[in-house]
C-alpha cells in the first residue's frame, strides 16, 4: 500500500505541475520562436513599441512600456506573445501578467490566436483592477477557454465594469507573462543571409523600408485592417541588417505620409519565402485606388523584384499613402528594400524644377508632379503670382506666364541645357474654400439633440473619428474661431461608436457643407450603419451645390426606407458620389421637436462687439435687454447679467480663451450669437 500511495501522490503532483502556470515571456527578446514581435499596441491614443526598456524599479530588468493618453480609440490596448511555448488553457484558464503603475487603473484581458480556430474571448468580466501601488500581478481567467493560444491582449482604456471609455493619461509597464505551458512554438524556415544591398542613387529613390536609404515617415507597419498575422521590422538574418517579417500572413498593410511618387518608374522589393511555399503573393501601392500585381518568388532564397509602376493602373501616384501585400495562407514571408525608383536623368536633359513659389511661398505639395491646384478663399479677386521657378539644373531656363483670371492657369515652361527638352508646369487657381463659417444653428433643448460636430451643441462621445479605412484626409479648419472639418481627397469619411448611438427618437438630421466640387449630377449622401444587425440606409442630401454653405435637413422617417433599427447605429459615413474633392463640414447633428423660440428680436439691430473680445464686451440693441447669459461649449453658464438697458458693457476679462454662446433675452424674445475670446 505504501508504494501505491507514493505512486498516486507523485501522479497527482505531476498532474498539478503540468497544469500550473510557468513563465512564458520575460520580454528579454524582441521576437519569439516564430519571429513574431513579442509586444505591441493597437488603436490610436497611446504609444507602444516592441522595445526593451529598463524596469521602473530594477534598471537591470527589461520590460515593456505603454503610455496611454486621454484621447484616441476607446478600444485601444496592447498585445503580447509567449516566447517558445503556446499558452494551454485546457485545464487552467488563468493567464497572469505583472503590471507596474502608480495610477489606479482597470485592464480588460483578451485571449486570442487560438491554434484550433477557437473564437477570441473578449468579455467585460475579464476586467481586473490595479491599485496603483507599483508592481502587481494581475490574473485573467478566461472561463470556457480550451486548447492552445498564441496571444494575450489587454484593453488599456476601460472602467471598473470593463466598459470601453477614454480614460485619464497614465504610463504603465508590463513583465512576466505566465500561463500553463502548451506545445513548442515551431521555428519557421527563415533566411540566414540578407539580400544584396541596393545600388540606386538615393536621389532617384523613395524608400519605404530599407537600411540603405532614408525611409519616408511610415506611421504604421501593422494597421488594423482585419488581417490575421503580425509584423516584425527588426528580423536580423545574422549580419546586422534589419528585414521585415510577416508571420501567419494572409494580407498586410503599411501606412505612411502621403507622398508624390509620380516621377518614379519602378517598385522594388526583396522577398524570401520558404522552399515549400507555392503561394503567389501580390503587392500594390494605394493612392485613391489599388491594383494587386503578382510577385515573382524563388522559394528558399531571396528574390529581387522590380515592377513597373504602370502595372498599377488604378493607383494615383501623385498621392500614395499606403501599401498592401496579399496572397498568404498562414506562412511567414520576409521582405526588405521596399522602395520606388526611377532611371537617372541624362546629363543636359533635366527640365525639372526644384522649387516653385506662389506669392513668395513654395506651392503646397510641390514634388515630381507638373500640375498643381491652388484653392483660394471665396471672394478672392487678386490673382496670385508665380514669384519664382527654380530649375534643378542651373543651366536650364524657365519662362513664366501668369494667370489672367480666377479661375485660371499660370504656366512655367522649363527648357533643359540641351535646348530641346522641355517640361511645362501648370498652376490652376480656383475658388476652393469658404471665407466665413456656416450659419449658427438654432437653440434647442439638450434632450432634443444628438450632435456629432457643432460649436452650438454638446457632442456625444464617439468611439473613433475617421478610422484608417475611411478614404479622406480630415483636418481641423477653424474660421474666425468656429471649428470646421476639412475633408480633402474625399471618397468617404466615417465616424463610429461601436456600442451604438440611439437615434430612434430623433426626427431630422442636419448637416452644413461647403465645396468647390462642380460635377454635373454629383450627389451627397450620409450612410447610417447598424453593424450589430448588418443593416444600413443611405440618406440622400441631394445634388451637390458648389461655392456656398448649404444647410441640409433630412427627414429620418421618410428616408429610412430600409427601416433599420435607429436605436443602435454604429457607423456614420459622409459619402459623395464623385470622389477626390474637398468638403468642409459643420453642424452635423440629429434633432427632434422644434427649435427654441427667438421671438422677434431683429438680429440686424443687435451689435455684440468687439468679436473676438479681450476684456470688455459691448452690446447695442434696438430694445431693452432683460438678461444676458454667456455659455461655454459644454453648456455651462459662465456669466449672467440683468442690464435692463438697450446699450451696456460686460467685463469678460476672466473668461478663458475659446468659443462661447451669448444669449440675449428681451421679454419673451431671445437671440443667441457666437463670441470668440
Amino acid at each position: 500500500m505504501k508504494h501505491l500511495f507514493t505512486y498516486l501522490t507523485l501522479f497527482v503532483f505531476g498532474a498539478f505541475i503540468s497544469h500550473s502556470q510557468v513563465l512564458l515571456q520575460d520580454f528579454s527578446n524582441l521576437s519569439n520562436n516564430s519571429t513574431a514581435d513579442v509586444y505591441g499596441g493597437f488603436g490610436e491614443g497611446q504609444t507602444t513599441a516592441n522595445t526593451a526598456v529598463a524596469g521602473p524599479v530594477d534598471s537591470n530588468n527589461t520590460v515593456r512600456q505603454v503610455t496611454v493618453t486621454a484621447d484616441g480609440n476607446e478600444w485601444k490596448g496592447i498585445f503580447m506573445r509567449p516566447q517558445s511555448h503556446y499558452m494551454d488553457l485546457t485545464a487552467n484558464q488563468t493567464v497572469s501578467l505583472k503590471v507596474y503603475s502608480t495610477t489606479a487603473i482597470h485592464l480588460r484581458g483578451i485571449i486570442q490566436g487560438g491554434l484550433s480556430g477557437q473564437a477570441t474571448i473578449d468579455d467585460a468580466a475579464n476586467t481586473v483592477a490595479h491599485s496603483g501601488s507599483g508592481w502587481e500581478t494581475l490574473s485573467f481567467t478566461f472561463t470556457g477557454a480550451t486548447g492552445e493560444w498564441s496571444e494575450l491582449a489587454i484593453r488599456t482604456s476601460v472602467d471598473a465594469a470593463g466598459a470601453l471609455n477614454i480614460t485619464a493619461a497614465y504610463t504603465a509597464y508590463v513583465d512576466d507573462l505566465t500561463a500553463a505551458q502548451g506545445s513548442a512554438i515551431p521555428v519557421p524556415s527563415q533566411p540566414t543571409t540578407s539580400p544584396a544591398a541596393p545600388t540606386k542613387d538615393g536621389a532617384d529613390v523613395i524608400s519605404i523600408f530599407s537600411d540603405t536609404y532614408t525611409n519616408i515617415n511610415v506611421t504604421n507597419y501593422n494597421p488594423g485592417w482585419g488581417q490575421t498575422g503580425s509584423v516584425s521590422t527588426n528580423f536580423d538574418p545574422g549580419d546586422g541588417n534589419q528585414a521585415m517579417v510577416y508571420s501567419n500572413f494572409n494580407y498586410q498593410g503599411t501606412e505612411f505620409d502621403a507622398t508624390d511618387m509620380s516621377a518614379m518608374e519602378y517598385l522594388h522589393l526583396d522577398i524570401w519565402v520558404a522552399s515549400d511555399d507555392t503561394n503567389t503573393y501580390q503587392v500594390t501601392p494605394i493612392g485613391s485606388g489599388e491594383t494587386l500585381v503578382d510577385i515573382s518568388t524563388t522559394p528558399g532564397s531571396w528574390s529581387s523584384v522590380d515592377i513597373p509602376v504602370t502595372s498599377f493602373t488604378a493607383v494615383n501616384f501623385s498621392s500614395v499613402n499606403q501599401m498592401k501585400f496579399a496572397g498568404g495562407t498562414g506562412e511567414s514571408i520576409y521582405l526588405d528594400n521596399i522602395y520606388f525608383w526611377k532611371e537617372p536623368t541624362a546629363v543636359g536633359t533635366d527640365a525639372t524644377l526644384s522649387d516653385l513659389t506662389v506669392d513668395g511661398a513654395t506651392i503646397s505639395g510641390f514634388g515630381a508632379s507638373t500640375s498643381y491646384t491652388v484653392p483660394l478663399v471665396e471672394g478672392t479677386t487678386t490673382i496670385p503670382q508665380i514669384t519664382a521657378a527654380t530649375t534643378t539644373d542651373t543651366s536650364a531656363s524657365a519662362v513664366i506666364t501668369q494667370a489672367t483670371a480666377i479661375p485660371g492657369d499660370a504656366t512655367v515652361v522649363v527648357t533643359a541645357a540641351d535646348g530641346t527638352t522641355t517640361t511645362t508646369y501648370t498652376v490652376s487657381f480656383f475658388i476652393g474654400m469658404p471665407a466665413a463659417a456656416s450659419t449658427v444653428p438654432p437653440s434647442r433643448n439638450t434632450s432634443d439633440v444628438v450632435s456629432f460636430y457643432s460649436d452650438s451643441y454638446t457632442a456625444v462621445a464617439l468611439g473613433e473619428y475617421f478610422p484608417s479605412w475611411s478614404e479622406a484626409t480630415v483636418t481641423d479648419y477653424p474660421i474666425n474661431g468656429n471649428n470646421i472639418w476639412k475633408m480633402a481627397s474625399m471618397n468617404f469619411a466615417s465616424v463610429t461608436q461601436y456600442g451604438g448611438i440611439d437615434l430612434s427618437q430623433m426626427e431630422k438630421m442636419y448637416i452644413d457643407y461647403w465645396t468647390a466640387q462642380d460635377a454635373v449630377g454629383a450627389k451627397l449622401f450620409v450612410k447610417l450603419v447598424d453593424t450589430n444587425d448588418s443593416q444600413e440606409v443611405l440618406l440622400d442630401l441631394g445634388n451637390v451645390v458648389p461655392g456656398s454653405w448649404q444647410t441640409i435637413e433630412v427627414d429620418l422617417n421618410a428616408q429610412n426606407t430600409a427601416n433599420i433599427d435607429l436605436s443602435t447605429v454604429t457607423q456614420f459615413l459622409i459619402d459623395p458620389t464623385t470622389n477626390g474633392g474637398t468638403f468642409y463640414i459643420d453642424n452635423w447633428y440629429f434633432a427632434k421637436g422644434t427649435p427654441l423660440s427667438i421671438g422677434e428680436l431683429n438680429e440686424s439691430e443687435i451689435y455684440v462687439y468687439p468679436n473676438p473680445v479681450q476684456n470688455t464686451l459691448n452690446v447695442s440693441a434696438g430694445v431693452s435687454v432683460d438678461q444676458v447669459s454667456i455659455f461655454d461649449l459644454t453648456g455651462r453658464e459662465v456669466l449672467r447679467a440683468a442690464p435692463n438697458a438697450s446699450a451696456f458693457s460686460l467685463d469678460v476679462a476672466n473668461l478663458n480663451k475659446g468659443l462661447y454662446l451669448v444669449s440675449l433675452k428681451a421679454g419673451d424674445q431671445e437671440l443667441t450669437t457666437k463670441l470668440v475670446k
